[in-house]
């Protein structure tokens, strides 16, 4: 189903056009493992494929389920745990801010520190980070004093990363930028796509991604070279 707006409400279309859930919604996410956070008025909750509540809107704010949980953030105290699929909180903890889980772990803000947290809300890794992403391909982009690294799932730096901003690892490809082009490394840190073009999507796919240069709309292959090519793609 995909998410559309008619007269400022949104709902679903099947592959057909037709609704299969009638916009009534003020926003909406996609769905993910069978639920979608949704929107009425200041309030999110969840509904199902057939529309109905399954955890019904009084949450500020939420992010999608991943691994069976969603951070959501309370009206009051301004703060965030995760829930389960039945809207139960899971994490007795609550925090100043927080990421999606993946890989078992999410990233999590304490009082002056980002630390990972397991589903419990239980501290696995605390290393007084400044900042940190979601894992992904087993590792995780940190800063700490400002240094960026990549750790693995027991929290020990495995890759030192000095580039001008580096993405989260997909399909053992991270995009990188380099005075002001971008490339990709592979988790040894070895440069296997030179940067030359001014951006490339994340390598959600292991055989390809889109990359540009200019008005060329390209798409390279895990070496960077160009297997396909358009041009004046957003003319």
């Amino acid at each position: 189903m995909c998410a559309v707006r008619k007269n400022k409400k949104w709902g679903y279309i099947d592959k057909s056009g037709e609704f299969v859930i009638e916009p009534k919604y003020d926003y909406t996410y996609v769905f993910s493992e069978g639920l979608a956070a949704a929107r009425i008025s200041s309030d999110w909750g969840f509904i199902d494929k057939s529309g109905r509540w399954v955890i019904d809107p009084r949450y500020a704010t939420t992010s999608n389920f991943r691994e069976g949980y969603a951070y959501v953030r309370l009206h009051d105290p301004y703060v965030y745990r995760f829930i389960n699929r039945e809207g139960e909180f899971v994490t007795a903890a609550a925090f100043i801010d927080i990421g999606d889980f993946n890989e078992g772990l999410a990233p999590a803000f304490t009082v002056s520190k980002w630390v990972f947290i397991n589903a419990k809300g239980d501290v696995l890794i605390d290393e007084g980070f400044d900042s940190a992403r979601e894992f992904s391909d087993g590792l995780a982009l940190v800063r700490k004093n400002g240094k960026q690294v990549f750790i693995d799932l027991s929290g020990s730096e495995v890759l030192e990363c000095g580039f001008d901003s580096v993405g989260s690892f997909r399909n053992g490809r991270a995009v990188i930028r380099s005075g002001g082009k971008y490339g990709a490394i592979d988790k040894d840190g070895r440069l296997v796509i030179e940067p030359v073009f001014d951006w490339i999507c994340p390598f959600y796919s292991v055989k390809s991604t889109s990359a540009g240069f200019g008005s060329t709309y390209v798409y390279i292959d895990c070496e960077g070279r160009v297997i396909a090519e358009q041009t004046d793609a957003y003319q």
